[in-house]
């Protein structure tokens, strides 16, 4: 009997609980939708040609930097991966890349072109770390060069 009394006043606390979550959901929406970010315009890289720049900037392929770019934020420049500590286009860590950032005056790594610079550094270091595009992309996603084996594979495919 005593069980039951709690078993219905526990039932009725989730009831009330569940219609205030409706209640603030349609009061507050924007607590639960944000909005999706816009793609960044292709064109507008491509029209002041600031990827081919970077890449012949740092000795690198501006095919395999666009691969790269599509994989990792499918060009939305407000991308954010790993419990939004990779940020941009090409996904930096400024945690890891704090003192290359300083290096080249970046701020803003949600900037399409700060973000490219930044990748495109440090893509090109770990080419000329590695010597080779495979292992220096598998390096570029996982810090190491046997756990992105498939993912520089797939780069390099989506490249050519």
């Amino acid at each position: 009997m005593r069980i039951k009394k709690i078993m219905t006043a526990i039932a009725g606390i989730m009831i009330v609980l569940g219609l205030n979550a409706v209640a603030t959901a349609i009061d507050n929406p924007e607590v639960y939708t944000k909005d999706l970010p816009e793609p960044v315009p292709v064109a507008q890289l491509e029209t002041n040609n600031h990827i081919d720049k970077m890449a012949k900037r740092y000795g690198l392929n501006p095919d395999i930097v666009k691969a790269l770019i599509e994989e990792e934020s499918g060009w939305l420049s407000s991308a954010e991966g790993d419990n939004g500590e990779s940020v941009g286009l090409m996904q930096i860590q400024e945690h890891w890349h704090k003192e290359r950032m300083k290096r080249l005056g970046v701020t803003n790594l949600y900037d399409p072109e700060q973000n490219i610079t930044v990748g495109c550094d440090i893509l090109s270091e770990l080419l000329n770390k590695y010597g080779n595009y495979k292992d220096a992309l598998s390096a570029y996603n996982s810090g190491n060069i046997h756990d992105g084996r498939q993912y520089a594979e797939s780069i390099l495919n989506a490249a050519k």
